[in-house]
């Protein structure tokens, strides 16, 4: 019975393999069709969804085998790169240390892989005693573990692709001609140089310009608040103009806004003082 089981076992290594797969048991009789990964360091997760974390990674030419579908998400059997973990203390391991059999009911086997070494906390199935299980490692307080049947994982439909029909788009794609693929290359007209270099010296020009306003602004700010020259500042901004695409420009604007608030603040106290010192003068007279 036990050289059957391993017979068995090892069929389902070879398929696994052919497949590009993890050496884990194809469930009997599991529909679905073989899938080429179309894109590089694909995620393959826990469950059905974005916020589940990454088992492992796939890239182009790799192959899965789909199962199933749920919402944007496929359905798919172990690859290569993920495993399964159970806990040590419903597990017993033969003599061998190879094969576990589980002690105890209802106990979780949860998804991990290269890409997830520890913190198992995706569920997977169940399993209950007497059930075996093939054990290959241990981390923290997990044995590593063959998936077992009825496990499986997901990736995203964007890059996957059945393997007859992305076998077909090659075959039918046309070539494109060496014309259609020879880049066309031209020198730039003495017109457009010299454009470049007007370019070049604006934007240095509007740095410096821009370094020499913003010195005399931090300058200006030194003083006492009654001896700044709010006004002549914000005049002087405002007329700066940066060349079109130039990042300084939102600095500039950034001092400009500043400036005026500065200046209504300013105007907004000495308001202020005035009705205070019109209040006492008329305190005075009564």
């Amino acid at each position: 019975m036990r050289s059957g089981a391993i017979i068995l076992f090892c069929v389902a290594v070879s398929a696994g393999m052919a497949l590009g797969q993890s050496a884990s048991p194809t469930p009997a009789g599991s529909a679905g069709y073989v899938g080429v990964v179309t894109g590089t360091n694909v995620y393959v997760r826990s469950n059905p969804r974005t916020g589940a974390y990454e088992c492992t990674k796939l890239s182009y030419p790799a192959r899965v085998r789909v199962v199933g579908q749920s919402s944007s998400w496929f359905k798919i059997l172990p690859p290569s790169g993920v495993f399964s973990v159970i806990s040590k203390q419903y597990v017993r391991l033969d003599e061998t240390g190879k094969i576990g059999v589980v002690t105890g009911d209802n106990v979780w086997v949860r998804a991990g892989g290269t890409e997830r070494a520890s913190g198992f906390w995706a569920h997977q199935r169940q399993l209950n005693s007497g059930d075996k299980v093939e054990v290959f490692g241990e981390v923290e307080e997990y044995y590593k573990i063959v998936p077992p049947e009825g496990v499986y994982f997901y990736i995203s439909e964007r890059y996957v692709k059945r393997a007859d029909q992305y076998r077909r788009d090659l075959e039918t794609r046309p070539t494109p001609s060496a014309a259609m693929t020879r880049p066309t290359l031209r020198s730039p007209t003495t017109r457009e140089v010299m454009e470049a270099i007007k370019r070049i010296e604006d934007s240095a020009a509007a740095l410096e310009k821009f370094r020499a306003l913003e010195a005399e602004l931090f300058a200006e700010f030194k003083k006492p608040p009654e001896r700044r020259d709010l006004d002549g500042l914000l005049a002087t901004w405002r007329v700066f103009r940066a060349p079109p695409g130039s990042l300084l420009q939102p600095y500039a604007d950034y001092y400009v806004k500043y400036l005026q608030v500065a200046v209504e603040n300013r105007r907004q106290r000495k308001t202020f003082q005035e009705l205070v010192e019109a209040a006492a003068d008329k305190q005075k007279e009564y």
